[in-house]
């Protein structure tokens, strides 16, 4: 299975984690952040798709 790995600088922060953590928490109140949140979800299963569909054709 792939994972996605999000960088951190030299202190431990990530900004991609804290934005996405900081946008679910906005979500409970917010269509705008809801949706947002599910955009990303969503892409990141796209992309774990694709990867699967690209190791399978390599081993055909």
């Amino acid at each position: 299975m792939y994972e996605i790995i999000f960088y951190e600088d030299k202190n431990g922060k990530s900004e991609v984690a804290d934005f996405i953590e900081k946008l679910n928490e906005n979500a409970k109140t917010s269509k705008e952040c809801r949706i947002n949140i599910n955009k990303i979800i969503a892409y990141m299963d796209v992309y774990h798709s694709a990867l699967f569909y690209q190791e399978d054709q390599e081993n055909t």
